[in-house]
């Protein structure tokens, strides 16, 4: 990796594992001009993942799975609390190892498919126990089509 500031090759002086986030936490020092910063690596799921539309959406195609777009759906709903962009933040990361447990096989050069109608089925309980005008926001605006 290279130094933000000035370009220069960097070396890694500490690391550590981020079991929540199954992230990789690291901190690291420029050999040029000895800037010193953190970095942390996580798993780019948008190449690997993709979200089968629900039967009767108009999108025919899977889309890339985004985290982001999970963030900010989560963020949303929450908007009414004043701790909205913590708790979703929070509540991405606890939501990415269950949705990521749907994951059905896919061919090998495509990757991996979750439906988007499973995406729905793990979030809309996690955050209706956590809080329930949310909750009751997130399902209105995501209404799963019947088959």
């Amino acid at each position: 990796m290279v130094c933000f500031k000035c370009g220069g090759d960097t070396v890694v002086t500490n690391s550590r594992l981020q079991k929540r986030t199954n992230g990789v936490w690291r901190r690291r020092r420029c050999i040029l001009c000895d800037t010193i910063f953190t970095t942390i690596e996580a798993i780019d799921h948008s190449k690997n993942v993709h979200v089968a539309p629900a039967a009767g959406e108009h999108k025919t195609a899977a889309q890339p799975f985004s985290r982001d777009k999970l963030f900010m759906s989560l963020y949303k709903s929450l908007g009414h609390r004043s701790t909205a962009l913590p708790d979703a933040s929070t509540l991405t990361d606890a939501l990415l190892p269950q949705i990521m447990g749907r994951l059905a096989d896919g061919r090998k050069d495509a990757g991996y498919t979750v439906a988007r109608a499973d995406i729905i089925a793990v979030v809309i309980p996690v955050l209706t126990r956590f809080d329930k005008l949310a909750g009751q926001h997130y399902a209105a605006m995501h209404r799963v089509y019947p088959s």
